[in-house]
């Protein structure tokens, strides 16, 4: 159980993490967006206020469209009247002189607060750039040296800054929507994400769990021969060899399923183009009916009959040995549980596209539906009758077959029911 929560307690750090550097991420680039869309939405509208200002320092004070400008304006627009490149913005442009008195203005056309207007030329003027922002006016300005004074043009912030705020507010409605909903989405995607490394960590804790389980029983025997021949220094030495025969027998036990662990293990270690690598052309109808041959007297002793059905000059790049392994351990499984009086077919053909396609049929109890998927698992067995006792094996060899089969690029699965038999095929 505690080995369940220290799995469970990984897994959600681990999904945390991947939730972790989704979020923030997209909010790095949520926010860079944002700030472009901001810059750029600025930068435009601040465009045109410059223009309508430099336009409305090259008329001077003559600008005759009718506005209403800056914070306290007394009066609104009643017109807007279209001149060559569209509408103008509104303008308050003023004459003055170097002492920051008012020669000339569009007041007529633009009004504006008398308090606010001496105070913005009197900022305009005291500033050291010839255009910017006066916050406490609400107004840009721009101011233009002439003879004998200035000319010095004011826009109203008004609609600049709604529009940047409208803008700004948006922006970040529609960040929180999609950062909500990419929190929602993330989650999933860690699941999804996470789930064959949780697959992976189940199987690997019940590999260790089965693998001690199967080497637990040659070893307990060992001991247990021991224990008796040092407990009895009487037996003869015919006694002895009895009891020595079942430790040889135990220490095979061992040995083979030793060597299965590290085949399955050297498989998942070895990169595909190391496994590439040390693959050449494998004449594979000769190699299924010298591996099919090699049961007929264990078929024998069993009462199975053995077929092949082998297609001539099926060729395959790939590893010999091994996929001899895998075939034998297909013909292996066959006339183990073929039952007495059964038959086993193997067959090898080639598809349309001249892809082999290596079958093993067998008669027999067939596997039940729930099993089927697990086949290939590690140490499985159906049930009491495919135990070690009965088959001989460790419920390893289809595993090793299955990795064979994928290091060769092919595709392996079986099919069993109560008509038609057990069929393991082997596409390549």
């Amino acid at each position: 159980m505690r080995k369940v929560d220290k799995t469970t307690r990984l897994l959600r750090r681990l999904r945390s993490k991947i939730v972790v550097a989704i979020m923030v991420s997209s909010g790095i680039v949520i926010m860079v967006a944002m700030a472009s869309v901001l810059a750029l939405t600025y930068r435009t509208n601040y465009q045109d206020i410059g223009d309508a200002l430099e336009k409305a320092c090259t008329l001077g004070p003559d600008e005759t469209v009718l506005y209403s400008v800056g914070r306290s304006a007394g009066k609104s627009a009643v017109d807007r009247p279209e001149r060559s490149g569209g509408p103008y913005m509104p303008t308050a442009v003023f004459l003055v002189d170097d002492d920051g008195d008012v020669v000339a203005s569009n007041e007529d056309f633009v009004t504006m607060d008398d308090t606010v207007r001496d105070a913005a030329i009197k900022a305009a003027l005291a500033s050291s750039n010839a255009e910017g922002h006066i916050a406490d006016a609400s107004v840009f300005y721009k101011r233009v040296a002439v003879t004998g004074g200035y000319v010095v043009a004011f826009a109203d912030t008004t609609t600049f800054d709604a529009t940047i705020t409208r803008a700004a507010t948006l922006l970040a409605l529609a960040s929180a929507l999609f950062l909500a909903a990419l929190l929602v989405v993330s989650e999933i995607i860690a699941r999804l994400v996470t789930r064959p490394v949780q697959h992976a960590w189940e199987q690997q804790a019940n590999f260790i769990a089965d693998a001690s389980h199967e080497l637990k029983t040659p070893l307990t025997v060992l001991i247990a021969n021991n224990e008796i021949m040092l407990a009895h220094p009487e037996f003869t030495a015919q006694e002895r060899a009895t009891w020595l025969e079942g430790s040889r027998v135990e220490a095979e036990h061992m040995r083979g399923l030793i060597e299965d662990m590290l085949t399955l293990a050297r498989d998942e270690a070895t990169s595909p183009a190391d496994q590439l690598g040390a693959m050449a052309s494998v004449d594979l109808s000769a190699l299924v009916e010298r591996a099919s041959l090699a049961f007929d007297a264990v078929a024998f002793e069993r009462g199975v009959t053995v077929r092949e059905d082998v297609a001539e000059g099926v060729t395959v790049r790939g590893d010999e040995q091994a996929l001899e392994r895998m075939t034998k351990t297909l013909v292996d499984n066959a006339v183990k549980y073929a039952g007495e009086g059964g038959s086993v077919l193997v067959r090898l053909t080639a598809d349309r596209r001249d892809h082999p396609v290596l079958s093993v049929h067998n008669t027999g109890a067939p596997i039940a539906p729930d099993d089927l998927a697990h086949v290939f698992d590690r140490f499985w067995r159906s049930d009491a009758a495919r135990s070690r006792e009965s088959s001989g094996g460790y419920g390893l060899g289809l595993a090793i077959a299955k990795s064979i089969a994928e290091r060769h690029g092919a595709r392996i699965s079986a099919t069993s029911t109560e008509q038609d038999g057990t069929t393991f095929t082997v596409a390549f």
